[in-house]
């Protein structure tokens, strides 16, 4: 139960990681979006799909 715990925490993080990118995409442009979620360890296909394709994006977290 902790160790779920744990990820659903880490998974809620990231998340909040990713927005914060695609919100410095549309302020800054997608080369600092790609560095800021590069310099946070976020998945390269993650970043490929959510500044690459926005209509595969998920709903912002809440």
């Amino acid at each position: 139960m902790e160790q779920t715990s744990l990820t659903q925490r880490l998974d809620a993080q990231r998340s909040s990681v990713v927005d914060l990118g695609v919100a410095l995409q549309s302020r800054d442009g997608t080369i600092s979006a790609v560095e800021f979620l590069r310099s946070r360890d976020i998945d390269p296909a993650v970043i490929e799909r959510v500044l690459g394709e926005p209509e595969r994006r998920r709903p912002p977290s809440a």
